[in-house]
């Protein structure tokens, strides 16, 4: 029987995102700091892996710098909301956390400079192995 190797992508700031914002800041860790995101964060991608049982898995995550876009339409992410500091540092801290979580389970999660994970993984139609991640 051949075995058949499945890639997992996920993108990582997505998810993120979505558990981060749908859990209560009530879920803390031992120092009391919210850790709502890394909670959700870890439980889903776990949930993926056990239903998908990928050969391959990668989880890249947007870069720290703009993407093209915004070069290119300076109005990109006009209007959207900025958190308070203690809120964006919060949500870097726990992003951190995701990144230890993925080491611990020897998962690669690269960031493309001036792409983002969906314009990436959008722009490879054939399969083939990404060499960053696997």
């Amino acid at each position: 029987m051949e075995s058949i190797e499945r890639l997992l992508l996920v993108d990582g700031h997505h998810l993120f995102h979505r558990t981060y914002h749908a859990l209560p800041r009530s879920i803390v860790g031992a120092d009391g700091a919210p850790i709502q995101g890394v909670y959700g964060f870890a439980g889903a991608f776990l949930r993926l892996l056990r239903r998908f049982s990928p050969t391959h898995v990668c989880v890249p995550f947007d870069p720290p710098e703009p993407p093209f876009r915004r070069t290119l339409f300076p109005d990109y992410r006009t209007g959207r909301p900025r958190g308070t500091p203690e809120e964006v540092a919060n949500f870097d801290r726990q992003v951190a956390q995701v990144y230890q979580v993925l080491d611990y389970l020897g998962v690669r999660h690269p960031l493309a400079p001036g792409l983002k994970p969906t314009t990436s993984s959008a722009r490879s139609r054939r399969p083939r192995r990404p060499p960053a991640c696997l």
